[in-house]
C-alpha cells in the first residue's frame, strides 16, 4: 500500500506542482497568475494527506493506537492555528499555504515517528517462505 498509495499521490503532487501556471492561466485567466505560487505550495498536501492517511487510518487506528493518533491530531490543529496566525500574517495567501503544508507534513512526519517508537517496522518486506 505505501508504494501504490505513496507512488499514486507522489504523482498527482508532482502534477499539479508542475502545471499549476498553465492551470491557473487556462481555467482562470492571466490577472490570476499569482495564484499558481500558492497552488505550488499546496502541491504536495495531497502526498502529505496520503502518507497521514496511510500511517493514522491504515496503521495506528487498526493497531489500537487511538489515544496516540489523537493527539498527534490536537497537536497538528494547535500548530495550525499558531503558524497560521504567523504565516498569514507575514506573507498572505502563500503563508497560509505553506502552513497547510507544513502542517500536514508535520502529521504524516509524527505519525510515522509515533509508529516506529512502537516497534512497527513501516518498510519490512513479507519473508518469502
Amino acid at each position: 500500500m505505501f508504494v501504490l498509495q505513496g507512488g499514486i499521490a507522489s504523482l498527482i503532487s508532482l502534477g499539479i506542482f508542475l502545471s499549476a501556471p498553465l492551470a491557473v492561466k487556462l481555467l482562470y485567466g492571466p490577472q490570476y497568475g499569482p495564484t499558481a505560487d500558492v497552488l505550488r505550495w499546496m502541491a504536495f498536501v495531497p502526498l502529505m494527506s496520503s502518507l497521514s492517511d496511510l500511517f493514522g487510518v491504515q496503521m495506528m487506528l487498526p493497531l489500537g493506537m487511538n489515544s496516540a493518533f489523537n493527539r498527534v491530531l490536537i497537536a497538528s490543529a494547535a500548530l495550525n492555528f499558531g503558524l497560521l496566525a504567523v504565516l498569514a500574517k507575514l506573507f498572505g495567501e502563500q503563508g497560509a499555504a505553506a502552513t497547510a503544508l507544513a502542517v500536514e507534513t508535520s502529521v504524516a512526519a509524527a505519525m510515522a515517528l509515533t509508529l516506529r517508537l512502537e516497534g512497527v517496522q513501516l518498510l519490512k518486506r513479507p519473508v518469502a517462505t
